[in-house]
């Protein structure tokens, strides 16, 4: 069973000769669909898509992987790796329902709001 994922993964300390490297070995390591990054601040890519986890491989041992990567693309040397996980199958959200009291309530115009839009109008 597949799990779906947006990921947001932040690189810094990069050697800037590598920056289209790293970026395109990083989307391909994380499997990203809809996929793209940007060099959104000096020395920062910022790679971003949608992907899923199967056949068990948790999000710690993905962004292990993802990062394992980059530093190979790296010349083998370090560079920081921060790679932002969100599980998109049970996203919490807020449900505002309104009936017919609501509707009544809202809808109702105030004496104010029934006069005309010149009377409304400071005068000096």
């Amino acid at each position: 069973m597949s799990r779906s994922y947006e990921m947001v993964i932040d690189i810094t300390g990069f050697k800037k000769s590598q920056e289209k490297t790293i970026a395109q070995t990083a989307v391909m390591a994380a499997a990203l669909s809809d996929h793209e990054w940007d060099a959104y601040v000096e020395n920062c890519i910022r790679v971003t898509g949608q992907t899923s986890l199967c056949g068990g491989e948790s999000e710690e041992e993905y962004a292990a992987k993802v990062a394992k990567a980059v530093w190979k693309a790296n010349d083998g040397r370090f560079c920081q790796v921060c790679v932002k996980a969100t599980y998109l199958e049970e996203l919490p959200f807020d449900e505002y329902t309104f009936d017919r009291q609501d509707f009544k309530k809202m809808m109702v115009k105030s004496p104010r709001s029934r006069r005309g839009a010149r009377r409304r109008v400071a005068h000096r």
